[in-house]
């Protein structure tokens, strides 16, 4: 007895898979993670409405049951891999410097300089001040 199934949905669910795998490639090549995303979940739109019409169809549903579970999995990858790289992109533009403390003589110094300083100033306005 041969049973009488349809295809349908077939075509969506490998072309959902060439989706993701063309989602993959972008976000690892060619390193663009908003076009991944996108593309991730027009796969995973594609693998339900592949699901939808296998069932409506009540033709055999495991593959693209199979693939709309890849698909989902797939877009969610995408999605925290975006994530990381851009909280890695801006954790490098942040620049930290932090200032060693300074020793006691370099304080010192500053201060013997303050005075010196203080003192010519104070001569420049007595000179000022007298004429």
């Amino acid at each position: 007895m041969s049973k009488n199934g349809s295809t349908h949905g077939f075509g969506l669910a490998v072309f959902s898979l060439i989706l993701l795998a063309l989602a993959f490639v972008t976000i690892f090549y060619f390193e663009n993670c908003i076009l991944a995303s996108i593309i991730a979940f027009l796969s995973a739109i594609l693998a339900a409405a592949a699901y939808i019409e296998a069932r409506r169809a009540s033709g055999p549903r495991h593959f693209t049951l199979t693939t709309l579970v890849i698909s989902v999995l797939g877009a969610l990858f995408t999605l925290i891999w975006t994530g990381a790289i851009s909280r890695i992109e801006k954790e490098e533009s942040q620049e930290i410097i932090i200032q060693p403390p300074e020793k006691e003589e370099e304080q010192e110094d500053k201060e013997e300089k303050l005075k010196e300083l203080e003192e010519v100033v104070e001569e420049l306005e007595s000179d000022t001040i007298k004429e």
